[in-house]
C-alpha cells in the first residue's frame, strides 16, 4: 500500500498501516523532546545516472544569454529517490532533489528555532579557508544551538575562545596518509586516538550532532565509537583520483549521516567515487561587515602600501603558496603584461602553510621555484611577497584586480571577499568559481595555466576603468545576495534538522 503525502512533503502511513517507531527526536524549541512515529520506508533504487543532491546554496537567478558560469540551471525536481542499502539492511532515502535555496529566507525562521547540541571537530589548529568558514558559522548560530569545538591547541583554538565558544583539545593529526610502512600506521593511530577523544566528548556533553569540518576530521569522526549521534561531514577539498583518496571518501560516505559540500563541483567529485553519499551543497559564508568597502578607504589602503597616487595596475593573489593555487601563472601573466607595456605590480599574500608530512605536495620546493621564476623574468621590483597578514581586507581593497588562477578550485572563498569589497575578479573556470562569478559581470572566468589569457583580461580591465567599477558594484550585490553569514547559518541549521530526521544507527 502506497504512503500518502501531506502538505510539506512528509510521508504519512496509509490508512490501516501501523507506523514503525524509530527514534527520531523533535528538537524544535518551544516544546519538549518527543519521540515521533516514523513510517517504514519503501525499498527501491535510484535510476542509473539520476545522481542529484539537495542544494542549499544560493543559486543565481537565470538570466537570458547567461555567461560561462552555466552550472546554475536548476534540474528537474523528481520525488525523493530511495537508495538501496547493503544486503540485509534497510534501504535509506537518498536526497536526489537539487534544491534551490534562494527561498531559504522563508525557512530561516523555522531553522532558527532548532535546539540542539553540536560538537564541531577540526583536525588542525591552522586557520585557513575552512576554518574561517567555521568561525563564521559559530559566530552566527542562534542561542538555541549549543556549540562545543574539538581541535588541537593553536591559533584556531584561540580564535574560537574569542567567540566565547567552549573548546576541548584533541591530538593533532599531521601524519601522512600516503602509503608508507612507518608514516601510515602512525597517522592512522593519531586519527584513532582523536576519534576516541571525540567520542568521549560527544557523550560527556550530550551532543546530538557531530560536525566534522574537513575530510580528515571526517575520518576522525568515522573512527569514533558508534553512538546514536548524527554525523555531518563537511567536504571542502577535491582529492586527487587515487586509490587511497577514493577509499577515504567512501569511508566518509559510509559513516556520515550527511555529507556537506561547499560547491556543486565538490559534490560531484564526492559522488563520482561514493554514489551512495547523502549530499547537501552549502556555499561558504563571508562576513560582509568586515569585508565592507564603506569601512576601508581605498586611497588610504593604497597609501599604506606606498602606492598613493600611483597609476600602476595593482594585482593580487591571496592564497596559500601551493602548486594548485597557480601563483606561477600570475607571475607569467605579469611578465607578459610588462612585455606589452602594461605597468602592473603583483602582491602575493599568503605563505606555504602546510609543510608537514600530511601534505601531499612539496610546498617549500614550490615557493623556491616561484622565487626562481621571478628572478629569471627580472620581476623582482614588480612582485611583493607579503606572507601571512592580519590586514587582508585592507590589502584586497587596495587592489585593482584580484586573481585566482588555480588549476582547480573547490569553492573560491577569496573571490567572495574581493567581490564584497567591490574589487573585480579573475578566476579559474575549473571548479567552484563558476558558481560564484558570472563571466563578464563580476569578473572573468579563465582557463588555468594559460598566462596569455590572464594577461589579456588584466589589460582589458586596465583600459576600461568604468567597466572595472561596474564589475565591483555587481560583485558586492552578488555577495550580499548569496554569501552572507546568516544565509549559511540558516542552510546549516536545515541540514542539522534533516540529519536528526535520519536513523543514525543505519
Amino acid at each position: 500500500m502506497a504512503a500518502a503525502r501531506r502538505p510539506g512533503g512528509n510521508a504519512q502511513p496509509a490508512a490501516g498501516r501501523s507506523p514503525r517507531r524509530r527514534g527520531v527526536r523533535d528538537r524544535l524549541s518551544g516544546g519538549r523532546s518527543v519521540w515521533q512515529a516514523r513510517p517504514r520506508r519503501e525499498r527501491g533504487r535510484c535510476p542509473r545516472g539520476d545522481r542529484r543532491w539537495r542544494d542549499r546554496s544560493a543559486r543565481r537567478p537565470q538570466r537570458s544569454g547567461g555567461g560561462r558560469g552555466g552550472d546554475d540551471a536548476a534540474p528537474a525536481r523528481p520525488r525523493a529517490c530511495i537508495q538501496a542499502g547493503s544486503r540485509g539492511r534497510r534501504a535509506r532515502t537518498r536526497p536526489c532533489v537539487a534544491r534551490d535555496s534562494t527561498a531559504r529566507a522563508g525557512g530561516a525562521a523555522g531553522a532558527a528555532r532548532l535546539a540542539v547540541k553540536v560538537l564541531y571537530v577540526n583536525h588542525t589548529a591552522t586557520v585557513s579557508g575552512g576554518e574561517y568558514s567555521l568561525l563564521g558559522l559559530l559566530g552566527g548560530l542562534p542561542e538555541s544551538v549549543k556549540a562545543h569545538v574539538a581541535c588541537p591547541a593553536g591559533a584556531l583554538q584561540q580564535a574560537i575562545e574569542q567567540l566565547d565558544v567552549p573548546v576541548s583539545r584533541i591530538v593533532g593529526t599531521a601524519g601522512s596518509l600516503r602509503l608508507h610502512p612507518l608514516h601510515t600506521p602512525w597517522a592512522l593511530t593519531e586519527i584513532a586516538v582523536a576519534g576516541a577523544q571525540v567520542g568521549r566528548l560527544a557523550r560527556r556533553h550530550g551532543c546530538e550532532i557531530v560536525h566534522a569540518n574537513s575530510i580528515r576530521s571526517g575520518l576522525i569522526v568515522g573512527l569514533s565509537p558508534r553512538t546514536r549521534v548524527a554525523r555531518v561531514v563537511h567536504v571542502r577539498d577535491c582529492l586527487p583520483r587515487a586509490l587511497l583518496a577514493s577509499a577515504t571518501l567512501r569511508m566518509i560516505a559510509a559513516t556520515a549521516t550527511i555529507v556537506v559540500a561547499n560547491s556543486r563541483y565538490t559534490a560531484r567529485s564526492v559522488q563520482d567515487v561514493a554514489p551512495s553519499a547523502l549530499l547537501e551543497v552549502v556555499h561558504s559564508p563571508v562576513d560582509l561587515a568586515r569585508w565592507n568597502p564603506g569601512r576601508i578607504d581605498r586611497a588610504h589602503a593604497r597609501a599604506r602600501l606606498g602606492r598613493a597616487g600611483e597609476r600602476r595596475v595593482l594585482l593580487g593573489v591571496v592564497a596559500q603558496l601551493t602548486a594548485w593555487k597557480g601563483q606561477d601563472t600570475a607571475i607569467e601573466a605579469l611578465r607578459l603584461l610588462r612585455d606589452e607595456g602594461v605597468d602592473a605590480h603583483l602582491l602575493l599574500i599568503g605563505s606555504a602553510k602546510f609543510v608537514d608530512r600530511a601534505t601531499r605536495l612539496d610546498n617549500e620546493a614550490y615557493v623556491a621555484r616561484l622565487r626562481e621564476l621571478v628572478e629569471h623574468a627580472g620581476l623582482q621590483e614588480r612582485v611583493s611577497w607579503l606572507g601571512e597578514r592580519d590586514d587582508v581586507p585592507e590589502l584586497v581593497r587596495a587592489l585593482d584586480v584580484l586573481l585566482l588562477p588555480s588549476s582547480e578550485e573547490p569553492f573560491g572563498r577569496v573571490l567572495v571577499e574581493a567581490m564584497a569589497l567591490e574589487v573585480p575578479v579573475l578566476a579559474t573556470e575549473v571548479g567552484g568559481p563558476s558558481e560564484i562569478v558570472e563571466h563578464g559581470r563580476e569578473g572573468f572566468l579563465l582557463p588555468p595555466r594559460e598566462p596569455s589569457a590572464w594577461a589579456r583580461a588584466v589589460a582589458d580591465l586596465a583600459a576600461d576603468p568604468e567597466r572595472s567599477r561596474a564589475m565591483g558594484r555587481a560583485g558586492r550585490a552578488r555577495a550580499e545576495q548569496a554569501f552572507a553569514v546568516e544565509h549559511h547559518v540558516a542552510a546549516m541549521l536545515a541540514v542539522y534538522e534533516r540529519a536528526l530526521a535520519y536513523d543514525v544507527d543505519r
